[in-house]
Protein backbone atom coordinates (compact mmCIF):
# COMPACT_ATOMS: atom_id res chain seq x y z
CA UNK A 1 0.00 0.00 0.00
CA UNK A 2 3.07 1.98 0.92
CA UNK A 3 4.76 1.59 -2.48
CA UNK A 4 1.55 2.86 -4.23
CA UNK A 5 0.97 5.82 -2.77
CA UNK A 6 4.46 6.81 -3.37
CA UNK A 7 4.24 5.26 -7.36
CA UNK A 8 1.08 7.40 -7.90
CA UNK A 9 2.71 10.83 -7.06
CA UNK A 10 5.94 9.78 -9.01
CA UNK A 11 3.57 8.60 -11.99
CA UNK A 12 1.32 11.76 -12.06
CA UNK A 13 4.68 13.98 -12.34
CA UNK A 14 5.94 11.30 -14.64
CA UNK A 15 3.32 12.26 -17.25
CA UNK A 16 3.12 15.92 -16.51
CA UNK A 17 6.71 16.87 -16.85
CA UNK A 18 6.17 14.71 -20.33
CA UNK A 19 2.95 16.53 -21.04
CA UNK A 20 4.67 20.23 -20.70
CA UNK A 21 7.44 19.31 -22.60
CA UNK A 22 5.86 18.29 -25.77
CA UNK A 23 3.73 21.16 -25.56
CA UNK A 24 6.76 23.18 -24.79
CA UNK A 25 8.68 21.73 -28.23
CA UNK A 26 5.49 21.65 -29.65
CA UNK A 27 4.64 24.15 -33.32
CA UNK A 28 1.68 26.02 -31.17
CA UNK A 29 3.90 26.38 -28.72
CA UNK A 30 6.31 29.04 -30.15
CA UNK A 31 4.32 31.44 -33.47
CA UNK A 32 5.93 30.09 -36.19
CA UNK A 33 7.16 26.11 -34.31
CA UNK A 34 10.09 25.55 -31.99
CA UNK A 35 12.83 25.96 -34.87
CA UNK A 36 11.82 29.45 -35.39
CA UNK A 37 11.36 30.17 -32.12
CA UNK A 38 13.84 33.14 -31.90
CA UNK A 39 11.89 35.95 -30.61
CA UNK A 40 8.76 34.65 -29.57
CA UNK A 41 9.55 33.21 -26.00
CA UNK A 42 7.68 34.82 -23.55
CA UNK A 43 9.02 32.97 -20.31
CA UNK A 44 12.87 33.38 -21.10
CA UNK A 45 15.82 34.41 -22.81
CA UNK A 46 17.77 31.24 -22.31
CA UNK A 47 16.99 30.21 -26.12
CA UNK A 48 16.99 33.69 -27.62
CA UNK A 49 20.02 34.32 -29.63
CA UNK A 50 22.17 37.42 -30.99
CA UNK A 51 20.20 38.84 -34.28
CA UNK A 52 22.24 40.92 -36.90
CA UNK A 53 20.16 42.78 -39.01
CA UNK A 54 21.78 43.52 -42.48
CA UNK A 55 19.84 45.06 -45.80
CA UNK A 56 20.65 45.04 -49.51
CA UNK A 57 19.12 46.73 -52.38
CA UNK A 58 18.20 50.88 -53.37
CA UNK A 59 15.28 51.62 -51.22
CA UNK A 60 15.67 54.88 -52.88
CA UNK A 61 14.84 56.66 -56.54
CA UNK A 62 18.44 57.94 -56.32
CA UNK A 63 21.32 57.14 -53.63
CA UNK A 64 22.76 60.48 -53.67
CA UNK A 65 21.10 63.92 -52.06
CA UNK A 66 20.32 66.38 -54.64
CA UNK A 67 19.60 69.74 -54.60
CA UNK A 68 15.70 70.40 -55.22
CA UNK A 69 12.55 72.17 -55.01
CA UNK A 70 9.18 71.21 -53.83
CA UNK A 71 5.68 72.90 -54.54
CA UNK A 72 3.69 71.16 -51.62
CA UNK A 73 -0.28 70.87 -52.55
CA UNK A 74 -1.20 74.27 -50.15
CA UNK A 75 1.00 76.01 -52.86
CA UNK A 76 4.03 76.78 -50.30
CA UNK A 77 7.46 76.24 -51.92
CA UNK A 78 10.35 74.28 -50.06
CA UNK A 79 13.96 74.94 -51.91
CA UNK A 80 17.29 75.09 -51.60
CA UNK A 81 17.81 72.07 -49.58
CA UNK A 82 18.97 68.40 -50.21
CA UNK A 83 16.27 65.78 -51.22
CA UNK A 84 16.14 62.13 -51.76
CA UNK A 85 13.26 60.06 -52.25
CA UNK A 86 12.33 57.30 -50.53
CA UNK A 87 10.48 54.43 -52.76
CA UNK A 88 9.56 52.25 -49.95
CA UNK A 89 7.61 54.29 -47.48
CA UNK A 90 6.66 57.12 -50.73
CA UNK A 91 8.14 60.26 -48.57
CA UNK A 92 10.65 62.58 -49.99
CA UNK A 93 13.50 63.53 -47.23
CA UNK A 94 14.80 66.83 -46.99
CA UNK A 95 18.39 67.46 -45.04
CA UNK A 96 17.80 70.41 -43.01
CA UNK A 97 20.42 71.80 -40.39
CA UNK A 98 21.80 68.47 -40.00
CA UNK A 99 18.34 66.69 -39.81
CA UNK A 100 16.40 64.55 -41.98
CA UNK A 101 12.64 65.51 -41.92
CA UNK A 102 10.10 63.33 -43.71
CA UNK A 103 7.62 64.81 -45.86
CA UNK A 104 4.68 62.32 -46.69
CA UNK A 105 3.51 61.50 -51.09
CA UNK A 106 0.48 63.05 -50.43
CA UNK A 107 1.68 66.89 -48.98
CA UNK A 108 3.56 67.04 -52.96
CA UNK A 109 2.06 68.47 -55.98
CA UNK A 110 5.16 68.14 -57.72
CA UNK A 111 8.90 68.38 -57.40
CA UNK A 112 12.95 69.03 -59.19
CA UNK A 113 16.33 67.99 -58.68
CA UNK A 114 19.36 69.29 -60.01
CA UNK A 115 22.46 67.68 -60.69
CA UNK A 116 25.71 67.79 -62.17
CA UNK A 117 25.85 71.77 -61.53
CA UNK A 118 22.59 72.36 -62.87
CA UNK A 119 23.02 70.27 -66.01
CA UNK A 120 20.72 67.67 -65.01
CA UNK A 121 17.19 68.27 -63.84
CA UNK A 122 14.69 66.54 -63.34
CA UNK A 123 10.74 67.00 -62.98
CA UNK A 124 8.56 64.89 -60.58
CA UNK A 125 4.96 64.79 -60.44
CA UNK A 126 2.54 62.89 -57.77
CA UNK A 127 0.94 60.23 -59.43
CA UNK A 128 -1.81 60.52 -56.54
CA UNK A 129 -3.21 63.41 -59.18
CA UNK A 130 -4.09 60.95 -62.20
CA UNK A 131 -6.04 57.96 -62.59
CA UNK A 132 -5.05 54.87 -63.28
CA UNK A 133 -7.87 52.26 -64.24
CA UNK A 134 -10.10 55.34 -62.29
CA UNK A 135 -7.51 54.87 -58.73
CA UNK A 136 -4.48 57.53 -58.12
CA UNK A 137 -1.13 55.89 -58.82
CA UNK A 138 0.61 55.59 -55.40
CA UNK A 139 4.28 57.25 -56.15
CA UNK A 140 6.23 59.90 -58.02
CA UNK A 141 6.44 60.25 -61.62
CA UNK A 142 9.31 61.32 -63.34
CA UNK A 143 8.40 63.49 -66.48
CA UNK A 144 10.51 62.58 -69.87
CA UNK A 145 8.57 64.00 -72.23
CA UNK A 146 6.47 66.84 -72.77
CA UNK A 147 3.86 67.53 -75.43
CA UNK A 148 -0.07 66.51 -75.62
CA UNK A 149 0.78 63.25 -74.84
CA UNK A 150 3.63 63.01 -71.80
CA UNK A 151 5.53 59.57 -71.11
CA UNK A 152 5.95 59.47 -67.40
CA UNK A 153 8.56 56.64 -65.44
CA UNK A 154 8.34 55.20 -61.91
CA UNK A 155 10.73 53.38 -59.79
CA UNK A 156 9.28 50.89 -57.35
CA UNK A 157 10.59 48.42 -55.13
CA UNK A 158 9.88 44.95 -53.92
CA UNK A 159 11.04 44.00 -49.99
CA UNK A 160 11.56 40.56 -49.04
CA UNK A 161 12.71 39.25 -45.96
CA UNK A 162 14.70 36.77 -45.20
CA UNK A 163 15.57 34.83 -41.59
CA UNK A 164 18.89 32.56 -41.13
CA UNK A 165 19.80 30.52 -38.13
CA UNK A 166 24.23 31.17 -38.38
CA UNK A 167 25.27 29.86 -35.42
CA UNK A 168 23.77 27.82 -31.94
CA UNK A 169 23.58 31.62 -30.40
CA UNK A 170 23.27 33.84 -33.66
CA UNK A 171 21.08 34.52 -36.21
CA UNK A 172 20.56 36.41 -39.37
CA UNK A 173 17.63 38.54 -40.38
CA UNK A 174 18.58 39.67 -43.82
CA UNK A 175 16.08 42.22 -46.07
CA UNK A 176 16.57 42.55 -49.97
CA UNK A 177 14.82 45.55 -52.40
CA UNK A 178 14.86 44.94 -55.82
CA UNK A 179 13.86 47.84 -57.80
CA UNK A 180 11.69 47.61 -60.99
CA UNK A 181 10.80 50.30 -63.19
CA UNK A 182 7.66 50.76 -64.94
CA UNK A 183 6.33 53.31 -68.14
CA UNK A 184 3.30 55.30 -68.45
CA UNK A 185 1.75 57.69 -71.19
CA UNK A 186 -0.58 60.60 -69.91
CA UNK A 187 -3.50 61.70 -71.58
CA UNK A 188 -4.86 64.65 -69.97
CA UNK A 189 -5.20 63.12 -66.46
CA UNK A 190 -5.20 59.18 -67.54
CA UNK A 191 -1.80 56.97 -67.11
CA UNK A 192 -1.79 53.89 -69.80
CA UNK A 193 0.92 51.83 -68.68
CA UNK A 194 2.89 50.47 -71.46
CA UNK A 195 4.81 47.17 -71.27
CA UNK A 196 7.79 45.27 -72.86
CA UNK A 197 6.10 43.85 -75.60
CA UNK A 198 4.59 46.23 -78.89
CA UNK A 199 1.65 44.06 -79.28
CA UNK A 200 0.17 44.76 -75.60
CA UNK A 201 1.09 48.46 -76.09
CA UNK A 202 -0.53 49.69 -79.84
CA UNK A 203 -3.89 49.63 -78.47
CA UNK A 204 -2.92 52.91 -76.48
CA UNK A 205 -1.94 54.42 -79.57
CA UNK A 206 -5.73 53.95 -81.18
CA UNK A 207 -6.16 54.78 -84.52
CA UNK A 208 -2.34 55.77 -85.01
CA UNK A 209 -1.03 52.04 -83.95
CA UNK A 210 0.20 50.87 -87.07
CA UNK A 211 2.15 53.92 -88.12
CA UNK A 212 3.50 53.61 -84.45
CA UNK A 213 3.91 49.64 -84.81
CA UNK A 214 6.15 50.20 -88.52
CA UNK A 215 8.15 53.61 -86.77
CA UNK A 216 9.15 51.51 -83.87
CA UNK A 217 10.19 48.45 -85.95
CA UNK A 218 11.80 50.85 -88.83
CA UNK A 219 13.86 52.67 -85.88
CA UNK A 220 15.32 48.95 -84.31
CA UNK A 221 13.44 50.81 -80.96
CA UNK A 222 12.42 48.50 -77.99
CA UNK A 223 9.63 49.14 -75.51
CA UNK A 224 11.46 48.33 -72.52
CA UNK A 225 14.15 51.31 -72.71
CA UNK A 226 13.72 54.79 -71.64
CA UNK A 227 15.18 56.53 -74.90
CA UNK A 228 13.53 54.39 -76.99
CA UNK A 229 9.84 55.02 -75.73
CA UNK A 230 10.57 58.83 -75.64
CA UNK A 231 11.37 58.70 -79.74
CA UNK A 232 8.32 56.72 -79.77
CA UNK A 233 6.32 58.95 -77.87
CA UNK A 234 7.37 61.99 -80.01
CA UNK A 235 6.41 60.30 -82.93
CA UNK A 236 3.24 59.75 -81.21
CA UNK A 237 2.86 63.81 -80.96
CA UNK A 238 4.06 64.77 -83.95
CA UNK A 239 1.59 62.37 -85.98
CA UNK A 240 -1.35 64.08 -83.57
CA UNK A 241 -0.06 67.02 -84.48
CA UNK A 242 -0.94 66.85 -88.33
CA UNK A 243 -4.05 65.57 -87.83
Amino acid sequence: MKLLKLTVPILFLAIFSTELTAQFFSPGFFPGGYYNRFGYNPNSLWNMPFVSYESAGNYFWDDEWNTGRVVLKNEQVVEGYQLRYDLGNNRLEIFVNGEIKMLPLKEIKYLEWIKNEGKDVSFFVNGLDYRLDGVGLVGLLKVLTTGEVQLLMKHDVDISRSNYVSGFSTARSVERASSRTEFFMLEGKNLLPLTKKAKDNLVQFGELGNEIKKFAKKNKLKWKKAEDLIKIVDEYNRLLSMR
